[in-house]
């Protein structure tokens, strides 16, 4: 970026908010969570889904 400044447009803009890695695997995951959590619509499916699965996880762990 600092290369293309001076020889080409640039602009920038500051951002206050939570910022995911989309190109990490697992950074994608929790934007897709995030948003789907977001959502009045599959919110509550979704919090209920990653109870269970969290519960799911633990009890293997132990295993």
């Amino acid at each position: 970026m600092a290369r293309m400044i001076g020889t080409q447009p640039f602009h920038g803009l500051t951002f206050d908010g939570v910022r995911y890695d989309c190109g990490d695997k697992a950074g994608f995951i929790q934007a897709n969570i995030a948003v789907a959590l977001a959502r009045d619509d599959i919110g509550p499916a979704i919090r209920e889904f990653l109870g269970s699965a969290i519960q799911t996880a633990e009890g293997r762990a132990e295993n």
